[in-house]
């Protein structure tokens, strides 16, 4: 079984909000013995995540748009802890996914600040406000680069299926989202009876993305890695 990838920050990746362009991309990948359905329920239970997530250790649900969740009364919406299309959430994220998970520290939690003090505080944890851009099922084919081909640059075209989130930047007047705005993708794909090919990637965008990336992209792309390695242990389990 392949395990997790090591985080890699090279070629960009377009978002479905934002399209190409930006200035750096965050991506990893791993194999997990699982159906995309089931890798997806994981990554969409916000109760769960601290019981998997070294980088996330906690999901709130700020909000549920009507009509998407259990609850027919609008009034309890946010009750519903999926995330869901056009839902709005927090993520409490450390940046030191290797600090033990019993941690409850608030000490150095950058919430509300303004957008430079959350860039520049040596804080090692940070409260994101986010909201789900995309959830949806994918039968698509592309065109994939052939290993040890005839010659340089051979693709074939190769199906693929499975299921699709993403959420971007929720910006406020401390944080403006033409200043830094993200997205990331999650992609599962069925490889075979049983597995999926978990993809994900974040693209940063705005004036600000090349300080994010001086200051915390290795610390991001950690976090990556420990969310791909927590996620396969919780769905293989």
């Amino acid at each position: 079984m392949m395990s997790s990838t090591a985080a890699s920050l090279d070629r960009l990746r377009p978002t479905p909000s934002y399209g190409l362009g930006g200035t750096f991309t965050i991506t990893c990948s791993t194999r997990i013995a699982a159906s995309p359905q089931a890798c997806l329920s994981v990554v969409t239970n916000s109760a769960g995540y601290p019981l998997w997530n070294r980088f996330c250790r906690a999901c709130t649900i700020d909000y549920q748009p009507p009509g998407n969740s259990s609850d027919t009364n609008p009034a309890y919406a946010n009750h519903d802890l999926t995330l869901r299309l056009g839902t709005h959430f927090t993520f409490d994220v450390y940046l030191d996914p290797d600090e033990p998970l019993n941690n409850d520290d608030s000490a150095g939690t950058s919430s509300g600040g303004d957008i430079f003090s959350g860039i520049t505080s040596l804080a090692k944890r940070d409260a994101t406000s986010l909201e789900v851009s995309v959830l949806e099922e994918f039968d698509e084919e592309v065109d994939v680069e052939v290993e040890g081909g005839e010659g340089p640059g051979q693709k074939v075209r190769k199906r693929r299926k499975g299921w699709r989130i993403a959420w971007r930047t929720r910006g406020s007047w401390a944080r403006p989202t033409w200043m830094l705005k993200s997205e990331r993708v999650q992609e599962f794909a069925e490889v075979g009876e049983g597995e999926t090919e978990y993809v994900t990637w974040e693209t940063f965008y705005g004036p600000l993305a090349p300080v994010v990336k001086a200051l915390v992209g290795v610390k991001v792309a950690r976090g990556f890695e420990a969310w791909a390695e927590g996620l396969k242990g919780a769905v293989e389990k």
